[in-house]
């Protein structure tokens, strides 16, 4: 063979392997189109072609989807949520000494059930039963100073009665000088009218004179003796009133010895310890013999007991956000203690917080349980189903006939039409996790809902459908 032949036969074979390889990378360039497109673009490019009968040897056909379908229903829906509930102690308190002393006397234990009023332990304290015992003769001290300031103003009252009594007796000496005064100068007059007629001698005159003079002086020395009499009785008022004065300080002493003697005899009263409710003794911290530390006298003072009712007990529950708004005392609960294996207890929601703890975002919801058989104990937890809506005479779907998630109360479904899955929105109310509500009309009693759509499927495509029969009675979530 010559050169030429060969060159000819390699460079015709390396042309074909270029343009073999051009197209390769072309094809592998182009987008690729959905096997179901494809085989619509061939079902129009061949009329003879038939929709019912799909080809093998077509790797563009379809598969037809087989699912389950079920009808919606109405009924009664109930909206509920299952959360973890602890377990408290209705009331539960720390006992406390408000004295500080040697612990002389302990008379329950732990375990030990108590009575309100019931005595827990004594405290010794002999110090502030002497102090008791002063304070108490310090308010009889105080009572018999009042007597005695009553015996004083008494005494007060009668030297002001004196002193009128003396002036009264001062004023009737004053009248009695005055008309001895006025004898006196008549008497004297008539001695000078004798001495004038030379009836008598001079010293007789002098002598009457000298008598006049002193009734004169016996006279002001009774009107001095009134103005004296009027003063003491005003000094008589005066220790009248400070012995009154005296007598409400005494009676003001009286209060303040009985003050703090009602004071010391309600601390020696803290030192019995009582119980402030019925309940069980749960914590015990001392023994007979430990001093106690008061807090009140600066120390820190460590609780003597632990006291809790357990015949009413409190259920805690934590409810979420989004059912929180939901929760309403009186809403049913159907409480199961984990410890109590089988036993369930139906009871109601009590009391609500009505704000939402800013950390977890749930509220507390508190449940009421009666434990009269004392089977209940703090701490125990369990399982609260609390029915928060129910609503009646409803259309309701399984809540797996959605198809990805609820937004905003809008949704979506798969409803099986002329034998092809069609895409349909629907908008839903109350969802209990197992059915869920349709609020619309984009729904017919009659539809054909597909149950677990895979994800696989889209609108328009073929399926082959399963009728499931769901019961006819109401509808209530499974606890």
């Amino acid at each position: 063979m010559s050169n030429r032949l060969m060159r000819w036969i390699f460079w015709s074979a390396a042309g074909v392997m270029v343009a073999a390889t051009a197209f390769s990378f072309y094809r592998y360039m182009q987008p690729r189109r959905p096997l179901h497109s494809a085989n619509a673009s061939a079902k129009k490019s061949d009329p003879d072609a038939t929709s019912s009968e799909p080809d093998p040897e077509d790797p563009g056909t379809p598969e037809v989807a087989s699912v389950k379908v079920v009808h919606p229903t109405r009924g009664t829906i109930e909206r509920s949520t299952v959360q973890v509930g602890t377990v408290e102690a209705f009331n539960s308190v720390k006992v406390h000494a408000q004295v500080s002393g040697y612990l002389k006397k302990q008379a329950v234990d732990i375990g030990s059930r108590v009575k309100a009023g019931d005595v827990l332990a004594v405290v010794d304290v002999p110090v502030l039963e002497k102090l008791v015992e002063k304070n108490d003769a310090l308010v009889e001290l105080a009572k018999e100073r009042v007597k005695q300031m009553n015996a004083k103003v008494e005494i007060a009252k009668a030297d002001v009665e004196a002193a009128k009594a003396q002036v009264l007796f001062a004023e009737a000496n004053a009248l009695a000088s005055n008309a001895w005064v006025t004898f006196r100068a008549l008497q004297h007059q008539r001695v000078k009218d004798l001495f004038a007629s030379r009836s008598i001698e001079e010293k007789v005159v002098d002598e009457s004179k000298e008598r006049l003079e002193a009734a004169k002086e016996s006279s002001n020395a009774s009107r001095a003796a009134v103005v004296t009499a009027k003063a003491q009785v005003g000094s008589a008022n005066a220790k009248v009133h400070l012995a009154e004065a005296d007598l409400g300080e005494a009676g003001a002493q009286v209060k303040v010895a009985r003050a703090e003697f009602e004071r010391t005899r309600v601390q020696l009263a803290y030192a019995t310890i009582i119980a402030p409710f019925d309940g069980k003794i749960s914590e015990r911290t001392f023994v007979p013999g430990d001093f106690i530390h008061s807090a009140a006298d600066g120390g820190s003072s460590q609780s003597l007991f632990t006291i809790e009712r357990t015949d009413l007990m409190r259920v805690v529950v934590q409810v979420p956000d989004e059912d929180a708004r939901h929760a309403d005392p009186g809403d049913p609960v159907m409480f199961e203690i984990t410890a109590l294996k089988g036993v369930k207890f139906m009871t109601k929601i009590a009391r609500v917080a009505g704000a939402e703890d800013r950390r977890t975002r749930m509220m507390r919801v508190e449940l009421d349980l009666p434990n009269p058989k004392n089977q209940i104990h703090p701490g125990m937890y369990g399982k609260a189903t609390i029915l928060l809506d129910k609503v009646s005479d409803r259309l309701v779907i399984p809540r797996n006939c959605i198809v990805g998630k609820v937004v905003d109360g809008k949704a979506t479904v798969f409803v099986h039409r002329e034998g092809r899955a069609q895409r349909v929105p629907i908008k839903v109310g109350v969802d209990n996790g197992v059915r869920i509500e349709v609020l619309e009309d984009g729904l017919k009693a009659t539809d054909e809902i597909v149950l677990d759509p895979p994800s696989s499927l889209f609108s328009g495509l073929e399926i082959n459908a399963t009728l499931i029969e769901q019961a006819k009675e109401n509808i209530v979530a499974a606890p």
